[in-house]
């Protein structure tokens, strides 16, 4: 026999009437979960910390080299990189409640099909009203920045009154049509789920 394999004779035998735990299984994955989430949320702050700090050092190091003027440049792919932590942290923070929603929902084993089913239905909605809403601000900072890149494209250059500042003033105006048809485009897209919400209440 083979010293290294273990006999299934050695095994506890589970009592006659014992049943798994399932609100403690429960309860050890969402925990998991948080965990999970906390540790990528570190790791989103040393990344943000790292980027802060190599902005930082380009900015330095630009302005050693006379006309270069792009230190605001650098400012506005700090700030973008900074929203793109502070949106992976909501939607890490989204699938962490989704978790907890979903295994509340699992407790109720003994209700209807329906009530699950309806449970599990808000539990979509908000998630998909949670991310249209993140969308929508998301497009809004990609507004202001756009703006903020152009106002300062033409003070940096100096070309007001000139054919480029023209054609700077019409690229503008062509994103700002552009995000205002994508947030129409989101708008659109929770009118169902608000439909659908008003019948289910």
């Amino acid at each position: 026999m083979n010293p290294t394999s273990k006999s299934t004779k050695d095994a506890a035998p589970v009592a006659a009437g014992e049943i798994l735990d399932c609100e403690a299984l429960t309860g050890l994955y969402l925990k998991g979960v948080e965990r999970v989430a906390e540790a990528q949320k570190q790791a989103l702050e040393i990344a943000a910390q790292q980027n802060a700090a190599a902005v930082d050092f380009l900015k330095k190091a630009v302005k050693a080299v006379p006309g270069i003027p792009c230190a605001f440049a650098f400012e506005v792919a700090e700030q973008a990189f900074d929203r793109l932590v502070e949106t992976q942290k909501s939607v890490i923070d989204m699938v962490v409640e989704q978790n907890a929603a979903l295994a509340e929902a699992s407790k109720d084993r003994g209700s209807s099909a329906g009530k699950i089913a309806a449970d599990v239905s808000k539990i979509v909605q908000q998630s998909a009203e949670r991310g249209i809403a993140l969308q929508k601000s998301l497009l809004e900072f990609a507004a202001q920045q756009s703006k903020a890149l152009s106002e300062a494209a033409k003070q940096q250059f100096d070309i007001s009154g000139t054919p480029a500042a023209a054609a700077a003033e019409s690229f503008q105006k062509g994103i700002d049509v552009l995000l205002e048809m994508q947030k129409d485009l989101l708008e659109a897209a929770t009118k169902p789920l608000k439909a659908a919400a008003a019948k289910a209440q």
